[in-house]
């Protein structure tokens, strides 16, 4: 036979059943850029004589063979890689308005302007 099972004492009553784990807060979004600057519809990039181009503003990229055109960005900074004679050349510019920003290569980093 089984044993006995031992008794509750009067009085006391069943544990209460765990609470459920709290809910995990939802993932926050990428950080994106702040919103209270102006943003850019478009800014296009060039490098005379480049094979590929890359630019990057805000986390957002662009890439071309001699130009890049990058979308929906904050003013702001931009990285602008290109190759150019088999040479990689990397530079960096403020946009400030959805326009060609043409880059050349000033000894072995890239100028925008």
């Amino acid at each position: 036979p089984d044993p006995p099972r031992a008794e509750r004492p009067a009085g006391r009553s069943a544990p209460a059943p765990a609470e459920p784990p709290p809910e995990a807060p939802p993932e926050a979004p990428p950080e994106a850029p702040p919103a209270d600057g102006p943003r850019l519809r478009g800014v296009k990039f060039s490098v005379d004589g480049a094979t590929s181009i890359r630019a990057t503003c805000a986390g957002v990229s662009g890439a071309g063979a001699s130009s890049a055109l990058v979308r929906d960005v904050p003013a702001g900074p931009c990285r602008v890689q290109a190759t150019v004679d088999g040479t990689a050349h990397e530079g960096s510019v403020t946009v400030d308005a959805p326009r060609l920003y043409k880059c050349t290569v000033e000894g072995a980093a890239l100028t925008c302007r």
